[in-house]
């Protein structure tokens, strides 16, 4: 009932997750860290200070910064003292996974993260938290964040006792900076020092300030943007930007239905670059499905062609190994195209000649909106997600470039004839989306979520799947209209076809419970003790159903009806065929 007309729906308001939705707008509110954050999130931030829950222990007060920056929850449970409105948001906000997530954070990110509690730490780090020199660096120091540690830590002086090689630590240097933090009340600014350098090592690689990736080369600058600007509207080269580093202010970082497997995941980090070699250039020719192809009934919806003309790799046909990815524009371009980058060395030159600028769209204009929108509502989001993983690996530059040339027309044209002769040999090759775990962002970012979108989103995780039996009709439906020229076959156009305005609304809802199955008729009285009898048609002794009620069964009223429909059609001069269930509903 709550899905969408074009999937079948009704489009009824689901307001369970309307609810979720507004929660996590407010959750949005709450998080928005600049300088125009409201003052009720300073309130909230107050009432969760003091409403800890006990698996957390005890958290100084000094420690705390925000739960969504830290690892400790507030207390959310019957006889918390939180407000109702506050435990629904916080609640809402776990369910959904809203989270600090990235897969990969610049330096100085990493260094404005809170130190106390951090979310990329190790276990041991919680014991840390509320040792004696922990007080004493929060206190006497004024440490909060990563790169207030960062400071003490890599003091020259502790550098030097420490390369003595031994564990003792002397309370006797006379540095500015020790002599400073004395005359705050630091006893012992050295073994400080050295609190700060175990607090420093028990984070995490990917959170940890001192990793950075080798510089590649390969993110754009802005003159790059700007040539491939150029060429997108001029359909020139366009070199793809594998660039993965979140920048910015820490509240553009915050996701919402974010995987948690992936939080903590080693660095995203492309392999060193090594010389790029010209002569080990990989080019591939890429086609998808064609409407005017000879051979389109044959070639299953969603197959690509990646044909090599220079490079290692075998030209191959392939298509989704899942069937519902297999219907989105652009999808056998997308398809061959991540077949050729798992098969293609990672460093070496690779080159991509479309037929359409299907591709290009989707990786040079949609890219950016869909990964913000957390792919919701993106048509074959799995596989675009991989080939745009795949991609992010690679340690060489990617181009991708739409035929213009009268010779590059000739060269798609060869590479369709050669798809063809291959699909003569056999059946397409099923793709499998790979990603590496590492590369995998997901979730939408919280910043530019609308209630709209987080609606959409929680539908998407909570609906449940569509019935198996409208599944099978739908399917037989669109094989039907395939062996019909020019008829739309795509399912939304089926549930938005019986919606048509000629169509009354009383033969709409006629239709539509038949293609979900919901007519009262056949196996359905089977379950019903005492009206087992109605599931069979009493003229013909048969099974009912809606198929028999319609074509088959021998009643008279039925043949009536199709002399009277056959007579109104070749009033319009065409020719009457008998009609089969597919051509009804």
């Amino acid at each position: 009932m709550y899905r969408p007309v074009a999937e079948g729906g009704l489009g009824l308001l689901d307001i369970k997750a309307r609810n979720k939705a507004i929660e996590l707008m407010w959750t949005k509110r709450y998080l928005a860290l600049d300088e125009n954050r409201p003052m009720w999130a300073l309130a909230v931030d107050a009432l969760l200070s003091v409403n800890v829950r006990k698996k957390d222990g005890v958290i100084k007060k000094k420690a705390q910064v925000n739960t969504f920056l830290q690892d400790w929850s507030p207390s959310t449970h019957k006889s918390s003292r939180l407000p109702e409105y506050l435990k629904k948001m916080i609640l809402t906000a776990k369910k959904f996974n809203v989270s600090l997530a990235a897969v990969k954070l610049d330096k100085e990110m990493k260094c404005r993260l809170p130190i106390w509690y951090h979310l990329g730490a190790t276990k041991k780090m919680r014991r840390l938290n509320n040792s004696p020199e922990s007080e004493c660096l929060r206190t006497n120091h004024a440490v909060t964040i990563v790169a207030d540690i960062q400071k003490i830590a890599t003091r020259q002086c502790f550098q030097r006792a420490s390369e003595s090689g031994n564990d003792y630590i002397p309370n006797n240097c006379s540095c500015p900076c020790c002599e400073r933090d004395r005359r705050a009340g630091c006893r012992h600014p050295m073994k400080c020092c050295l609190a700060a350098k175990r607090a420093l090592t028990e984070i995490l690689p990917k959170w940890h300030p001192g990793e950075e990736s080798p510089k590649d080369g390969l993110s754009l600058t802005k003159r790059r943007e700007e040539r491939n600007e150029d060429a997108f509207n001029e359909g020139g080269i366009l070199t793809f930007n594998p660039s993965i580093t979140q920048r910015g202010e820490l509240e553009n970082a915050f996701r919402v239905f974010v995987d948690p497997a992936v939080h903590n995941e080693p660095p995203a980090t492309r392999r060193a670059r090594g010389r790029i070699v010209n002569d080990e250039t990989t080019k591939i020719h890429i086609v998808g499905r064609q409407k005017n192809s000879p051979l389109t009934e044959r070639l299953p919806q969603g197959t690509g062609y990646a044909r090599c003309i220079e490079g290692d790799i075998r030209s191959a046909l392939v298509q989704p190994a899942r069937e519902s990815e297999r219907e989105f524009q652009g999808c056998g371009a997308a398809i061959a195209a991540l077949g050729a980058a798992l098969a293609a060395p990672r460093d070496a030159p690779l080159h991509y000649l479309l037929d359409s600028k299907d591709l290009i769209n989707i990786l040079f204009k949609n890219l950016p909106e869909w990964e913000n929108e957390g792919w919701i509502g993106v048509r074959g989001a799995t596989y675009i997600r991989a080939l745009v993983n795949q991609l992010r690996q690679r340690t060489a530059p990617t181009t991708f470039k739409k035929a213009k040339s009268e010779k590059e027309r000739a060269d798609i044209d060869e590479a369709r004839a050669e798809r063809d002769e291959t699909l003569r040999d056999g059946p397409p090759r099923m793709l499998q989306p790979v990603e590496k775990a590492a590369f995998k962002l997901t979730g939408a970012r919280l910043n530019c979520l609308t209630q709209a979108l987080a609606y959409k989103g929680i539908r998407e995780l909570t609906a449940p799947p569509p019935r198996s039996l409208t599944n099978v009709t739908v399917n037989a439906i669109r094989q039907h209209l395939r062996s019909i020229p020019n008829a739309d076959e795509e399912e939304a156009d089926i549930w938005e076809g019986i919606r048509h305005r000629d169509i009354r609304k009383s033969v709409t809802d006629f239709l539509w419970k038949g293609i979900h199955n919901a007519h009262r008729i056949g196996k359905f009285w089977t379950k019903i003790p005492g009206y087992e009898d109605r599931a069979t048609c009493q003229h013909c002794h048969e099974r009912d159903s809606l198929n028999h009620i319609l074509i088959d069964c021998s009643a008279p009223g039925s043949s009536r009806v199709w002399d009277m429909a056959k007579a109104t059609w070749e009033k319009k001069g065409e020719i009457w065929t008998h009609p089969s269930i597919e051509d009804i509903c």
